[in-house]
């Protein structure tokens, strides 16, 4: 009875007056999985890792959230929106260099609105402004183009890259609808000041992008440019190191020495863009994207690119996808390229509207440079089940 009654005082305090709407959801993705890694190493030689596991978020990132929506006068409204990842998710593809991660199969520490933490102002006449942190266009687009539904699974060059699919920032984004296409423009920066020392700075810069959505077509593009830099440490000189045996009491151990820590300035810029038709038997479904990281210390750049193709077949209550992607990086500031591949096959059985399961078969690889140890490849198997509440 007691615990009744905190659950009650707990939904009473915030459903307050002060928000006229307050809505709680949460998905929660959770299955078997097993995913398999070959490293090439550079003498040719081939290290083998995987993890086989009941996991969460495989096809789709586990999350909680609520909103809190108020209306204003003037027809104006404003929302909080908090949203929270639950359980673990690292991505399996090609662009990762070690061997396999838990790949959702642990629960971590989270922290309260580590998705979207999020402030919204809604004018009316299709003019919006959010401030705080959470997705941006560039994330949007690269999960709403994927063919695979979710968005997690191994396969998408595009999603299996987290400068795309971990695109997320704080800032301030504006966006104004016109009719099918909506324009939206996003300042990111995060600053640290401190005399004597370079300023740190974290993801600052800028993101543009236009959508259109009208009938059977859908299309998107988004530009961003962050610039990130550290402060580097000079080195220090070790002096009255004690060999051997620890100090005696009361006596100066000396400084322990400590080599140079160089400080970095990277730029990253993206250009992403995707597109779909729906021709009611399917929707095909594109997307590309371009990365360049140019480091203007060392006056290099390395850049990639990647772009998937795919197809969504609805078969009554099933949903049947399949996509491939291809894509190029560079593995050296000598733009020595080499080629990925991915494909992903499976299906998604609608069991009601808010629950299904999933059955999927994906891979990816990444070509070897002539010994460099660059090549890896990664298959993957998953079945789940995901309820959405």
């Amino acid at each position: 009875m007691q615990k009744k009654l905190i659950a009650i005082a707990i939904v009473a305090a915030i459903s307050s007056p002060a928000f006229a709407d307050v809505s709680v959801y949460g998905v929660l993705d959770a299955g078997y999985g097993a995913t398999n890694k070959t490293l090439t190493s550079s003498a040719g030689v081939d290290t083998k890792s995987g993890v086989a596991a009941v996991a969460f978020s495989t096809q789709t990132s586990s999350r909680l959230g609520v909103v809190f929506t108020e209306v204003m006068a003037g027809g104006m409204k404003s929302s909080v929106k908090i949203e929270t990842g639950i359980g673990s998710t690292q991505l399996a593809g090609s662009q990762a260099a070690a061997p396999m991660p838990s790949n959702g199969s642990t629960i971590d520490a989270t922290s309260l609105g580590s998705r979207e933490l999020m402030l919204g102002l809604d004018f009316g006449q299709g003019t919006a402004i959010k401030a705080g942190y959470g997705s941006t266009l560039v994330r949007d687009i690269s999960l709403g183009y994927d063919a695979a539904p979710g968005g997690n699974l191994v396969g998408n060059l595009l999603n299996n890259d987290t400068t795309l699919a971990s695109n997320r920032v704080g800032g301030v984004a504006v966006s104004q609808a016109y009719g099918t296409v909506t324009a939206t423009a996003q300042i990111s920066s995060h600053t640290n000041t401190n005399d004597g020392v370079a300023d740190i700075q974290s993801a600052n810069g800028y993101l543009v992008g236009v959508q259109y959505a009208s009938g059977p077509i859908s299309a998107a593009v988004a530009i961003q440019n962050l610039k990130s830099t550290t402060n580097g440490t000079a080195a220090v000189t070790a002096t009255g190191i004690y060999a051997g045996a620890a100090p005696i009491s009361g006596t100066n151990p000396g400084v322990v020495g400590a080599a140079a820590v160089a400080g970095t300035d990277k730029t990253t810029a993206v250009t992403i863009l995707g597109g779909s038709y729906d021709i009611g038997v399917a929707k095909i479904i594109a997307e590309y994207a371009s990365i360049k990281v140019d480091d203007n210390l060392g006056g290099t750049s390395l850049s990639r690119s990647a772009e998937s193709i795919g197809v969504q077949a609805p078969l009554g209550a099933v949903l049947a996808f399949a996509q491939v992607s291809m894509g190029s990086k560079d593995v050296s500031t000598a733009h020595t390229g080499v080629s990925e591949s991915g494909m992903t096959i499976g299906a998604k059985y609608n069991l009601n509207k808010t629950t299904y399961g999933y059955a999927s078969y994906g891979n990816t690889k990444l070509d070897d440079v002539a010994g460099a140890g660059t090549g890896n490849k990664v298959d993957q198997v998953a079945i789940g089940l995901v309820k959405a509440f």
